[in-house]
């Protein structure tokens, strides 16, 4: 970054690189996450990459921390797909077990929030969480390293084939009369053989930032369908970045329908 020009540093005074029973290794991914965004600030247009993205306004704004999905938050089902699918929600990136409808999940799939396996299954995540999305050169997936919560992990086994697909209702909404930022994290990983449709819908109300990072592992010979439907507030800030790792003869098949928002990207 050339001298004299200031860098743009909002969402760190929240971070909290150690929580109360992390693995170590989850507290260092925070803790790089946190180092690289600083180092860089958020993107400007003098970023190639960022070049026609302008997130100057986005600095500006007070957002709070969404540390907790506000309540009354209602499932806004005129914007939803209607779908027969399995149901995960999320409010505020945060996973919301009692909105969701996974009754009925089939031997070989696991669908759990990000936030709970930390805890209790921190093992498993390890080889995957992280190691998908890097974070050189790229600030906004380390400000959500940075962050790392909660969100959403899919596990599906070597040669299951779904029948029914898993439906991911992202939901945002302010906190109180503040605008909300969250940093919610998606893993989908697929053993050999096996064949997984996700949609995600993303719909929301009021201000707020979602700045989200999915990281996909395709086994060999594994299909992934791929689905994202952004229709959100027109006062929202969608940033999102979606990594993949592509195993032998794997496919996937993704498809982007985006609507509303301030910025979406």
């Amino acid at each position: 970054m050339p001298r004299n020009v200031t860098k743009l540093l909002p969402f760190v005074d929240e971070v909290r690189v150690s929580r109360p029973d992390d693995a170590p290794w989850t507290s260092a991914l925070r803790q790089d996450g946190l180092d690289r965004y600083r180092e860089s600030g958020l993107p400007t247009p003098r970023t190639e990459a960022w070049k026609y993205t302008n997130l100057r306004r986005l600095a500006g704004m007070d957002f709070a921390p969404s540390e907790a999905a506000p309540e009354g938050v209602a499932i806004p089902e005129d914007h939803l797909v209607k779908i027969d699918a399995f149901r995960a929600v999320i409010i505020n990136g945060r996973f919301q077990v009692n909105l969701s409808d996974l009754s009925g999940l089939p031997r070989g799939l696991r669908v759990e929030g990000l936030a709970n396996m930390l805890r209790k299954s921190p093992a498993v995540l390890e080889p995957l969480l992280g190691q998908i999305a890097v974070r050189d050169n790229r600030p906004l997936t380390a400000l959500n390293a940075a962050h790392l919560d909660d969100g959403l992990c899919v596990f599906v086994e070597k040669g299951v084939v779904l029948d029914k697909p898993i439906h991911i209702v992202s939901i945002g909404a302010p906190c109180g009369d503040e605008a909300a930022s969250f940093h919610p994290r998606l893993l989908v990983s697929l053993g050999a053989g096996s064949v997984a449709t996700i949609v995600e819908s993303h719909v929301g109300k009021g201000a707020y930032l979602s700045n989200g990072v999915a990281e996909f592992v395709v086994g060999a010979d594994a299909v992934l369908n791929h689905y994202k439907i952004q229709e959100e507030s027109d006062e929202a800030y969608h940033l999102a970045d979606t990594t993949l790792r592509l195993e032998d003869r794997s496919t996937y098949d993704g498809f982007t329908f985006q609507s509303g928002s301030v910025l979406a990207r």
